[in-house]
């Protein structure tokens, strides 16, 4: 058989047909990996916390007195994680003043009053405006925890910060940066 331009061998239809398919595999390959990555950037939300994980998050970000208050944890990466949690929803301002380990008040107020706030999302992906606490905690030292707190994320980033949310409620978060 004599190959013409309009003709095709079986080979040519077989090299094509190869050619394609291998296209195809590499094309939901990263397709897939494309999906578990941005899947993998969504918080993961955890509620309600057990009173282990409350004792882990409260002692791991040096506020012991604050696991009574925790309610929900998320975790968002692939490799190094980043944890956030959160407190209840608080009524008013004064309310969470109140539930926070005492003198944590001072560095609440102090980031309110510097009025540097910003839009955000909480891990539910509800609209807030949020302050960053950035000085004025009464952070526990890591000697004063109990032993098998005491070596939890250290080395982490963590942040501290107070929620408002549109309704006029409240909330106190601490994220920790596992990088």
């Amino acid at each position: 058989m004599k190959k013409t331009d309009k003709n095709l061998r079986k080979s040519d239809i077989i090299a094509i047909g190869l050619v394609l398919s291998v296209a195809a595999v590499i094309g939901a390959f990263f397709l897939m990996t494309m999906v578990n990555y941005v899947k993998a950037m969504e918080w993961e939300v955890r509620e309600p916390m057990s009173d282990s994980d409350k004792a882990l998050y409260s002692n791991a970000v040096l506020l012991p007195g604050l696991a009574d208050s925790f309610e929900r944890y998320a975790a968002k990466g692939i490799r190094d994680c980043d944890y956030l949690v959160e407190t209840r929803l608080f009524q008013s301002y004064d309310e969470m003043c109140a539930a926070l380990p005492e003198g944590c008040d001072a560095g609440t107020d102090a980031a309110i009053a510097k009025n540097t706030s910003e839009p955000a999302t909480d891990i539910k992906n509800c609209e807030i405006t949020r302050y960053t606490v950035s000085a004025d905690l009464p952070l526990a030292d890591r000697e004063n925890l109990a032993e098998k707190y005491r070596y939890s994320y250290v080395g982490a980033f963590i942040s501290y910060y107070v929620y408002r949310y549109p309704d006029n409620t409240w909330r106190f978060a601490v994220l920790i940066r596992d990088t």
